[in-house]
């Protein structure tokens, strides 16, 4: 094993040297090219700068003064050489030299004249081919000098690094053999009688990765049984362990708080309600039990916090959330009901206790106004039959109402209601605009009599004197109209409540209930039919039922 690590060592250090080396060796190599190339540029930009075309002998004389390594050679457009600071007679073309073929491209070649390397570039002026090339032989000089001594560095290097990684080996496998050892005993076999060093490793982690497997495998599966239950679990379940993180959320308290990536952070993350962080604090600073009712996005819930001190939470707290919302508004809905029924039922209740208390005591003896209070009892008497009956239709309503279907015409049911309201549609002196299409509908016949009648009532009871009522009807809705009181915007969201009236004196004197328009939205519901208001104050009322 350890013979094995250093000669990996080994292999791996000289790789990584000869990899240096060369990379190396690339950039000193490019770094001398392009300043080559930039010096062969330059002297060609300087040579075109001093001919002119005809002073062949003094652009030759310029160069050379500056360097005599420089070649210059100057060439007319058939290919002949004009001029070249060798002083040799060139007979050859040198029109298909790459260099003048592709003018202002630095190439790089062996010189048969030269004996060496040369850089060459050329260009085009005043009708002359100017070409100038540089000798490329401390290049070489350098690049064999740089890898000679690279090489004898890569050995020193490479030599040193085999013992001190043979010395850190043996030194870093000392405590590793012992932790090997210890090992073997987590993995439950007996490797007593063998020599136990690194090389056993596999084996013995292969043991240990069995027997933790099977103790992960069962903590695995006792943890998605119990994951499983808790996410069933109607109710929100969140346990805040004694430093008050989060660390079990089940799937109804992440839907309650809107919160996913929460555990192991603190509870504040997750609960933002002050007074609710509070009380958490003092269940767990106590030790106590309590409870704590939560709104959070117009929901109510009810939180049970219950200290834990005897498990893997001792010293926390498990909350379980309760959404508490239907049962509260149930609750609301029934006392507001009861309140309500009970003052309008006391109100005509009260009045017919009264007159006949004055009747049979003898308070009132004359015939006149004995019979005037007569008549205001039957009136009370009939107002209070009148909320009994809305109530209990309205309770019928709302006990999953079996309704009949018949064929009959609308227009013709709603022709009868109007006629039967003729009497008081007359005392108004309000004026009727019918534009009804008759056709036949399926429904329930009472029902139907019931939503019309309530809505023309409600338009002739809640008009002006000489006011009108509009009655438009077809296959897509029935829109009723009158010119009476009006509705504020603040009243008509409340309309449909049941006992919600606008202007209780006006109610009491024109007879309304308070229930006929949510009598009207309940069977809107039974039918899912939509039901839109529209009101202006002390103009007037549209309801639009569509169908």
């Amino acid at each position: 094993m350890k013979k094995r690590l250093i000669i990996t060592n080994s292999i791996l250090v000289f790789i990584s040297l000869i990899l240096t080396l060369t990379f190396s060796s690339g950039i000193i190599y490019k770094q001398n090219y392009d300043t080559y190339s930039k010096e062969v540029e330059n002297y060609l930009s300087l040579t075109i700068s001093i001919f002119d075309g005809t002073n062949f002998d003094d652009t030759k004389n310029s160069i050379t003064s500056a360097d005599k390594n420089i070649r210059l050679t100057i060439i007319d457009t058939s290919g002949k050489v004009i001029v070249d600071t060798l002083n040799e007679s060139i007979e050859e073309n040198h029109l298909q030299r790459p260099e003048l073929k592709n003018l202002r491209e630095v190439y790089k070649r062996y010189s048969s004249t030269e004996h060496q390397t040369m850089m060459y570039i050329a260009d085009l002026a005043s009708s002359y081919y100017i070409r100038i090339a540089i000798p490329m032989g401390n290049i070489d000089s350098i690049m064999a000098t740089y890898v000679s001594l690279s090489v004898i560095f890569l050995v020193i290097v490479e030599t040193a690094s085999v013992v001190l990684i043979s010395f850190f080996i043996k030194k870093s496998l000392k405590p590793i053999n012992l932790t090997v050892k210890e090992l073997s005993s987590l993995a439950g076999k007996d490797y007593q009688n063998t020599d136990l060093e690194i090389d056993h490793l596999p084996n013995i982690m292969k043991d240990i990765t069995e027997v933790l497997n099977q103790n992960i495998n069962s903590i695995k599966q006792q943890q998605e049984e119990a994951s499983s239950v808790m996410n069933l679990l109607n109710q929100g379940v969140v346990a805040i362990n004694k430093d008050l993180e989060v660390v079990l959320l089940n799937k109804t308290a992440k839907k309650i708080f809107n919160e996913q990536d929460v555990l192991n952070r603190s509870y504040l993350f997750l609960i933002r309600d002050v007074p609710f962080q509070e009380r958490i604090q003092q269940v767990i600073k106590n030790k106590i039990n309590d409870n704590y009712i939560l709104v959070l996005n117009k929901l109510t819930y009810e939180c049970m916090i219950n200290y834990v001190s005897n498990t893997w939470l001792s010293g926390g707290v498990v909350i379980t959330l309760e959404d508490i919302t239907q049962k509260e508004i149930l609750e609301k809905t029934k006392k507001d009901f009861f309140q309500n029924a009970s003052h309008e039922l006391k109100s005509p209740l009260t009045s017919i206790i009264g007159y006949q208390q004055l009747i049979t005591q003898g308070i009132v003896d004359d015939p006149e106004q004995i019979n005037t209070y007569s008549l205001k009892t039957i009136k009370e008497a009939n107002r209070m039959n009148d909320i009994i009956i809305d109530m209990l239709n309205l309770a019928e309503l709302e006990q999953d109402y079996q309704t009949k279907k018949e064929t009959f015409s609308l227009k013709k049911l709603i022709l009868e209601i109007i006629d039967a309201l003729e009497r008081r549609i007359k005392e108004k002196n309000i004026v009727l605009e019918l534009n009804l299409l008759d056709f036949d509908i399926k429904g329930d016949i009472k029902l139907l009599d019931e939503l019309i009648r309530n809505l023309i009532d409600n338009a002739i009871k809640y008009n002006k004197e000489d006011g009108k009522i509009s009655i438009i009807l077809n296959k897509e809705k029935l829109i009723i109209s009158d010119t009476g009181i009006g509705i504020s915007k603040d009243n008509q969201k409340r309309v449909f409540e049941r006992f919600y009236r606008v202007d209780k004196g006006r109610s009491k004197s024109v007879g309304g209930t308070g229930l006929g328009l949510a009598i009207v939205k309940h069977i809107c519901e039974i039918y899912n039919y939509k039901i839109k208001m529209s009101s202006c104050l002390n103009e007037g009322t549209t309801i639009e039922i569509i169908f």
